[in-house]
């Protein structure tokens, strides 16, 4: 197989699924499953995080996929792209965002306690997936997904040139990435 399929990608995506719906359906039970002392569920509960990674890079390819194919050559079609591909991000985000505000919100009664303070602010940024950022509260933990997205598309031109520009040695960026992600303790989830 020379390069994945849109069916490839899909099949992939609905695996991450199941691992997602492992990782956070598990975490708040109580149930557990030892062998040889060791529990298997909140192992595989930990391992079901991959699904993250598996998100990441099906959609760092296709993000390459489509960028290659559209042969972009300029700044402005540059954020044209990025625009487009955030755009798409927020319109399933808000939909969730707000199904989430008004059926969680309503059935636990939490809003206005994760929002307190400055409701209009907290909302505005949570709602805008900046909430990672500027240190406000979230709605759901999870959430600082949509913070790394919108730095990924943001950052892929940049990557996109450099990668291109340096060709075979672009092999160079794996261990400066992994320096710097181990030097830098202030590294965290989104990165």
């Amino acid at each position: 197989m020379n390069r994945f399929t849109k069916n490839d990608t899909m099949i992939l995506k609905g695996v991450a699924i199941l691992f997602l719906f492992l990782h956070h359906g598990w975490q708040s039970t109580e149930v557990t499953f030892f062998v040889s002392g060791i529990d298997l569920v909140s192992n595989l509960q930990s391992f079901a995080k991959i699904c993250v990674a598996i998100f990441v890079i099906l959609s760092g390819y296709g993000l390459y996929c489509s960028y290659e194919r559209q042969q972009i050559s300029n700044i402005k079609q540059t954020i044209q792209f990025v625009s487009v591909h955030i755009i798409k991000i927020f319109l399933t985000f808000w939909l969730v965002f707000i199904l989430a505000a008004l059926f969680i919100g309503t059935i636990t009664g939490n809003f206005q306690t994760v929002y307190a303070g400055h409701p209009f602010y907290y909302v505005l940024m949570d709602g805008m997936g900046i909430s990672y950022f500027t240190g406000s509260p979230k709605f759901v933990n999870s959430w600082w997904y949509i913070s790394a997205t919108l730095l990924y598309y943001v950052c892929f031109p940049i990557l996109y040139a450099v990668i291109k520009k340096l060709k075979r040695l672009n092999w160079i960026l794996l261990p400066l990435f992994t320096v710097i992600l181990l030097l830098n303790d202030g590294i965290n989830t989104v990165i």
